[in-house]
């Protein structure tokens, strides 16, 4: 990061005088804009910092300087991404008013609400959805959703908000599992609670995959004992077979 690095601990720790007084003598020392520019271990320039820290005010002085706020990190991931990821609202606020995409996708084919989602930034989340631009049931390079990924990672917050904006219980990823089969082969036995308690509309527990696997079997498959006496105790059928005729509870 070379001379970067003060610019990075002082953007950590919101000392928005110190970086104002940093990149004051950089852009004296300098004879170009380089230094704005300058990667951290993650591919991240002083403006990514700002987006992950949710710090809009130094967001603001390095759109002033004219660092590149098109930047994107080792995972090619925006300023948006970064914020909606963080939950900080207000500079995602700020990222969009200044005209930075809220779909852009990311190495896996992620938006920004995809992060958002995975990581529970309920925040962000509901920011993004109000956006016409944004597509509720965004696919991701494994085909999932945004509420696959809240069920994946047992983010109810997330999920619960999905659904309440519409979004597609019965959407598939390229696997054909349903959001109750990620859930399964996590153990996020909240989100099956959840997802098991719905009326309207109605998640079914013995749902098959590609592989004709049930949430039981590959709740047993991934070793998740919790999630295995929550299925049955729901009433999941423990005598279906896969495509290989196996039954759930061979594939411990």
């Amino acid at each position: 990061m070379g001379k970067n690095h003060l610019i990075y601990d002082a953007i950590s720790q919101g000392d928005y005088k110190t970086v104002e007084k940093l990149l004051i003598y950089l852009n004296f020392q300098w004879a170009n804009q380089d230094y704005l520019e300058e990667r951290d271990n993650s591919e991240r320039t002083p403006f990514l910092c700002a987006a992950v820290h949710g710090e809009t005010q130094i967001l603001a002085l390095l759109k002033r300087l004219n660092a590149d706020d098109s930047a994107v990190d080792n995972y090619e991931r925006s300023a948006v991404h970064l914020a909606a990821k963080e939950n900080h609202v207000d500079s995602l606020r700020y990222l969009l008013d200044i005209g930075l995409s809220a779909i852009a996708e990311d190495n896996f084919g992620r938006q920004p609400h995809h992060l958002a989602a995975y990581n529970n930034a309920d925040d962000t989340l509901n920011e993004l959805l109000e956006l016409e631009i944004v597509e509720l049931d965004a696919r991701d390079n494994w085909l999932r959703t945004p509420l696959h990924l809240a069920a994946k990672e047992n983010c109810c917050d997330a999920l619960e908000t999905l659904i309440d904006y519409g979004a597609n219980i019965y959407a598939r990823d390229n696997y054909g599992r349903q959001v109750q089969h990620l859930a399964a082969m996590t153990g996020a036995d909240e989100c099956l609670k959840f997802l098991f308690s719905l009326e309207r509309p109605k998640v079914r527990l013995n749902a098959r995959d590609s592989w004709n696997r049930t949430p039981l079997h590959l709740a047993f498959l991934h070793g998740q004992e919790d999630t295995q006496r929550l299925l049955l105790a729901l009433g999941a059928d423990p005598n279906v077979t896969d495509i290989r005729g196996d039954t759930p509870e061979s594939l411990a």
